[in-house]
């Protein structure tokens, strides 16, 4: 996806005006990288590793986000010390994201990224060690989950500057469409592991957790990949928040923006509804699960199509096409109370969500320059991400006051409003500008 206005970039000399998508014209953007590309194995095989390496870390993190929980619960009883363990694990997240793009706009990001994964290895085996003796340290586990919220806040734009470096830019939305079935199918597998980790030991989820990043600190710091010049020579005079001027300057990002912040709340908030429903229907845990499951495999099947059209599809189209499923799932879902009926209405909604995703994540390799790339991924991800705990809340109020009928019927309004809001972010251009011309 490559989607630009003009003066995008402040103080980029290489930047060129391309509204392709947009406009369903087929023009690509001209490449900033020089230099020429390497052979195919090798970045097919860089590629691969680096997969591995995000999947086996992410497969760790989610088996501890289950556990943290479940242990204090057990330990303590209360409910009070299981919040504050998740609020330290989200404000860790939040606080660094913009510190952790700026960082790694300026660093080797192999090299950050495999430090940080040591350091959370680090961590998770000293609080496996602590629980194998038999202690239970309330500190201890609060502080671990601040800092791996802090780690994963670094991850994010050293992955989105590793695929970037490591795949052809030909090849590109593909690498994202293939980052974006990771996503799914670590919700689909980790969650039961991590719960039957758990149940046959409390600090084996941890013992593993710490191992995944060890193994993932290794693969990343093994990759052979070489830091494009922008990124090794760029402009250090752009400020701490440029990211966000990045994001309100491109169409598309300002546009993907406007619709994942709301639909990150309006997300938590269909979840909680679907549950519900399930629940009152009388299905038990493991069906929940299954419900789910089925949702991730929506996930996978739309990071497929992705991969294959989101180069054909412009983000006009994409716009009708998330509103059209997201309307049928939400439909679906207030006429049934059946779990896989439910299931099969979240994978309906789940499909072009990596479809959005890749487009996006496209547009910020072709349009963004590479030494503000992680500001702009962090800041991407702090937007999307702040307000989305509230939607627990606010479902919860409405689904105990109202039934999730309304809930669901509520959640479908919001989706037309987000639809709308983000068509107008995507037509807010600059008076005079010229979708084709370039800069």
């Amino acid at each position: 996806m490559t989607l630009t206005a003009s003066s995008l970039k402040p103080g980029s000399t290489a930047s060129t005006t391309n509204l392709s998508r947009v406009t369903g014209s087929h023009q690509r953007s001209v490449s900033r990288e020089a230099g020429r590309p390497p052979s195919t194995s090798v970045w097919r095989r860089n590629l691969r590793r680096y997969w591995v390496a995000a999947f086996l870390s992410e497969v760790g993190s989610d088996f501890s986000t289950l556990a943290f929980p479940l242990l204090v619960l057990v330990e303590t009883g209360d409910a009070l010390w299981v919040g504050v363990t998740g609020f330290a694990l989200l404000a860790g997240r939040l606080v660094a994201r913009l510190p952790a793009g700026y960082l790694i706009d300026r660093v080797d990001p192999k090299l950050a990224l495999s430090i940080c994964e040591s350091v959370r290895c680090v961590l998770f085996l000293a609080l496996s060690l602590v629980l194998m003796s038999g202690h239970f340290l309330l500190g201890l586990v609060v502080a671990v989950a601040l800092l791996d919220g802090a780690g994963s806040a670094l991850a994010l734009p050293a992955e989105r500057i590793l695929v970037k470096t490591i795949a052809p830019r030909d090849f590109r939305s593909k690498a994202v469409a293939w980052m974006e079935a990771r996503l799914h199918l670590v919700t689909l597998l980790a969650p039961p592991i991590g719960g039957l980790l758990f149940q046959v030991a409390s600090w084996l989820p941890f013992a593993i957790d710490a191992l995944t990043f060890g193994i993932s600190a290794v693969l990343v710091y093994s990759l052979v990949i070489q830091r494009p010049q922008d990124h090794q020579h760029g402009h250090r005079s752009a400020g701490f928040l440029s990211g966000f001027r990045q994001l309100v300057a491109h169409p598309l990002l300002r546009s993907g923006a406007t619709l994942a912040v709301g639909m990150n709340l309006l997300t938590q908030g269909m979840a909680l509804a679907l549950l519900v429903r399930a629940a009152s229907a009388g299905a038990g845990a493991f069906m929940i699960g299954v419900m789910f499951s089925l949702g991730s495999l929506g996930g996978i099947l739309g990071a497929a199509w992705a991969g294959r059209s989101s180069e054909r599809i412009p983000w006009t189209s994409t716009l009708a096409i998330f509103g059209v499923t997201w309307a049928v799932g939400l439909t679906a879902a207030t006429q049934t109370h059946n779990p896989i009926f439910l299931g099969c209405a979240f994978a309906i909604m789940a499909i072009p969500v990596p479809l959005t995703n890749t487009q996006m994540i496209t547009a910020l390799y072709a349009d963004v320059p590479d030494d503000q790339l992680g500001r702009t991924s962090s800041s991407l991800g702090l937007l999307t991400g702040t307000i989305s705990p509230l939607g627990p809340l606010l479902a919860g109020i409405i689904s105990s006051r109202y039934g999730t009928d309304v809930l669901l019927v509520a959640c479908l309004a919001i989706l037309l409003g987000l639809l709308l809001a983000s068509r107008l972010a995507l037509g807010a251009l600059s008076p005079g500008t010229d979708p084709d011309d370039s800069a």
